[in-house]
């Protein structure tokens, strides 16, 4: 699991997606905002990036062509539309459309095209529907190589291309100098506005300065926010006297070009009274990483599940309780598992998710509790694949486990520790984790989870405590610490960073697209916290000799390298062997499958194997060796007691064929 790698965008366009900015009191009110940025009201736009999409298309036939661009979410809303490609089988469209990309929001789109009989008329009645083809943005900017084709609905394709406009979200740092021929008296600060929506927003005021000539302070604002991402945007620099009056008294207009190729540069002003210059003292130009910065260089982003089984849900044959099937309407927990996972998985270059449970006596006997297992029953591969997968798990644990108790994540988190720490994000090697954990109440271990909390804060880990039910749930808005970072009461450690985000789900309930906006809000800003800690940046795409864009094959799991989950799977097996218990036994009941790290588990599994181990003799009994193609299969692995040849072939295999473990005894089948 883990993004698929995009080539990182190219382009540097203007964005057309922005809040305006609340007018400056001209008034007295100057006064009370001097010497402090205006709070732009362009802070969600910091968490979104513009996205420039481009199409082109495949048809049957040559027509004159022209693609209708729309929005398909609660209703059909027209974006835009494309130039008109004449007689062509393969238009690709000049015309582009720009949207914004959230990486919380699931945002869908539909592409018309249309053979155009009547181009003298804009009514759509009047022309030839070629076909259609729906695209989410989630799909879009994490599509392979930029680009994603689909078939229309009436034959041939289409394909659609993506353009990251990232740097809108660049910052730059100015300071400013003004001087005159004379000397004049009274405060003065600059007042910066840019041109929108017909009027001019305030983008910036310095502090006041007593006299001229002066200089005044530096400050940091976006691309976005100076000059609407448009570098040749005119932007006015106002001096003000700051008196009742608050008056301009010379202004003079620069561009982002201009200061870019003149970083010193100087403007003259002549307005009759006043003579001088405004100059710009320091300019720095920082390009700020992006969260698509990071998914197109290849970081993989790995969604893990954590459900809770414990008995506060309710049992499940319950019409009252929370995980509660039924053919009529999906539970909370199920409504949640698909309104998030299906934003995350598109991040996620195989869809391998591993899902967890914790909370519940699981089976054969039902006899163990356990607070960490895994939904498919192999603890040593947990994953399945795909939203539908996970919740065909889900389905089939409940009619196999007894829910219990209590509700407590430790285990749970301390699990993603490992798996973060098993595989460390560096330069090279980006990984990061989101631990999705659904709940119905209050935890039992509060303390030690804080202090995993702690630990994780270093790591490259999210974690989102999704409430489900109407319980109580205020423990989990402490270690939501968005105001107090959590404190370890032993020890003093400070959560590094905020990587915890709580979110009840009985105030979404009714808005699934709302649900995973606030689920998933933070998650962006906590990845991009953890790489500018570590000081990673975005690498580029790697690509083939002819320039495509290879795709991110991953590390060989979501949760950490084949070699770690091998790693654990073997030190299980040294401690059931030095409890005196066969190899062979072990590792057929680990094949079979062991859905937690449980030494009584494994043994109740153990324990099962003999009736199913004289089954498998029996089965297999008068088969012939299938490399002499003679004799009658009599011998096996100890270790993983597949029968495998006769006696006399033994020589011939290193290693099991059936299960690849290594040959270490060979018996025979004769007394079994």
């Amino acid at each position: 699991m883990g993004c698929s790698q995009i080539s990182q965008s190219q382009g540097s366009y203007p964005g057309i997606f922005y809040s305006a900015i609340a007018p400056v009191d001209q008034g007295d009110g100057l006064a009370e905002i001097a010497g402090a940025t205006i709070k732009a009201l362009e802070e969600d736009f910091e968490l979104t990036t513009a996205v420039e999409i481009s199409v082109s298309c495949e048809i049957t036939e040559p027509n004159d062509c022209m693609i209708v661009f729309y929005s398909d979410d609660e209703e059909l809303k027209e974006i835009g539309r494309t130039e008109i490609q004449k007689l062509t089988q393969s238009p690709n469209f000049v015309t582009t459309f720009r949207v914004t990309y959230s990486f919380e929001k699931q945002s869908n789109y539909r592409f018309d095209l249309y053979g155009m009989k009547h181009s003298n008329t804009k009514s759509l009645l009047r022309q030839a529907p070629l076909g259609n083809a729906k695209y989410s943005i989630h799909e879009i900017v994490c599509a392979p190589d930029k680009k994603l084709t689909r078939e229309l609905s009436k034959g041939g394709t289409i394909t659609v291309f993506s353009e990251e406009l990232s740097k809108l979200n660049h910052k730059i740092k100015l300071k400013l100098g003004f001087e005159c021929k004379k000397k004049a008296a009274g405060v003065f600060s600059v007042r910066i506005l840019r041109s929108g929506n017909n009027r001019d927003i305030p983008v910036y005021i310095t502090e006041g300065i007593d006299g001229i000539p002066c200089s005044w302070e530096s400050f940091e604002v976006t691309v976005n926010k100076f000059c609407h991402g448009e570098e040749d945007n005119p932007v006015k620099l106002e001096i003000i006297r700051r008196d009742l009056a608050n008056r301009v008294i010379c202004e003079t207009v620069v561009t982002l070009a201009e200061i870019r190729e003149n970083p010193t540069l100087e403007k003259n002003i002549d307005n009759g009274k006043f003579r001088g210059k405004i100059k710009i003292l320091d300019f720095v130009y920082a390009q700020k990483p992006t969260f698509l910065d990071y998914v197109y260089g290849g970081c993989e982003v790995s969604l893990i599940i954590g459900i809770d089984f414990t008995k506060s849900n309710g049992t499940q044959n319950s019409i009252k309780s929370l995980h509660h099937l039924s053919d009529d309407r999906p539970n909370e927990y199920l409504q949640a598992i698909r309104a998030v996972g299906e934003v995350l998985q598109y991040y996620d270059s195989d869809k391998k998710i591993p899902v967890f449970g914790f909370g519940a006596r699981l089976p054969p006997h039902q006899s163990v509790v356990s607070h960490c297992f895994a939904l498919n029953g192999n603890i040593f591969s947990p994953e399945v694949d795909g939203i539908d997968e996970v919740i065909k798990c889900y389905e089939k644990t409940l009619s196999e486990i007894a829910l219990h108790g209590p509700t407590a994540f430790s285990q749970l988190i301390t699990e993603i520790i490992k798996y973060a720490s098993a595989t460390k994000t560096t330069q090279l090697e980006q990984k990061y984790y989101i631990l999705l954990i659904l709940t119905d109440g209050a935890i039992s271990d509060i303390e030690t989870t804080t202090s995993l909390i702690i630990k994780a804060s270093e790591l490259p880990i999210s974690i989102v405590i999704l409430g489900v039910g109407d319980d109580d749930f205020q423990s989990m808005e402490v270690l939501d610490a968005d105001d107090n970072p959590l404190t370890n009461k032993k020890t003093g450690a400070v959560m590094k960073r905020d990587i915890v985000q709580f979110v009840p789900y009985a105030k979404f309930k009714s808005n699934p697209e709302l649900l995973a906006k606030e689920v998933l809000y933070e998650i962006p800003n906590q990845l991009l916290n953890f790489m500018d800690e570590m000081d990673i940046k975005p690498n580029m795409p790697k690509k083939d000799n002819k320039g495509q864009i290879i795709g991110n094959k991953g590390r060989g799991s979501s949760i950490g390298s084949v070699d770690f989950l091998e790693k654990e799977k073997m030190k299980f097996v040294g401690k059931l062997e030095k409890l005196g218990f066969e190899r062979w036994k072990i590792m057929r009941a680990i094949e079979n499958g062991i859905a937690c790290k449980s030494i009584e588990l494994a043994i109740e599994k153990m324990n099962l194997i003999g009736s199913e181990n004289r089954k498998y003799f029996k089965d297999r009994k008068g088969e012939i060796c299938p490399n002499c193609q003679v004799n009658k299969i009599n011998s096996f692995n100890s270790d993983c007691c597949h029968l495998i040849c006769c006696s006399l072939c033994v020589e011939e295999y290193a290693k099991c064929p059936i299960c690849k473990i290594p040959i270490s005894n060979w018996k025979t089948a004769e007394n079994q």
